[in-house]
């Protein structure tokens, strides 16, 4: 988890706090559910869950639609991909920390991929 006191200043740091959230919330509840009444269990989780930071919850409204999303056209997986995209988003703000943008970082990536394929 993340400091507090540094993220009231700071909405997308908010934001992913509150998909942070989530992701503690379901990672106890990764891989076959079989006995579950509610069907599935990390899809129920995350449609009650709302929190008092508009912030936040604008984090859990984005794993909300991935989940649905991920739910109608696979009816599983939706733990993993919250999973995945909490691992995507915690390893980004490294990257963002130092300053490069996304936009430079895709290039170099490409021009890494270039050098490579040609090898």
């Amino acid at each position: 988890m993340f400091d507090k006191e540094k993220l009231l200043y700071n909405p997308d740091k908010r934001l992913f706090l509150g998909i942070d959230k989530i992701f503690h919330l379901l990672k106890d509840h990764y891989g076959p559910d079989l006995n579950s009444p509610l069907g599935n269990t990390s899809c129920a989780l995350i449609d009650k869950t709302i929190l008092s930071d508009p912030y936040e919850n604008i984090g859990v409204d984005f794993t909300k639609i991935l989940s649905n999303k991920i739910y109608k056209k696979y009816h599983d997986g939706i733990t993993t991909g919250i999973l995945l995209l909490y691992a995507l988003l915690k390893n980004s703000y490294c990257v963002c920390h130092q300053e490069l943008s996304p936009y430079q970082l895709s290039i170099a990536l490409r021009k890494w991929g270039r050098s490579c394929y040609l090898l």
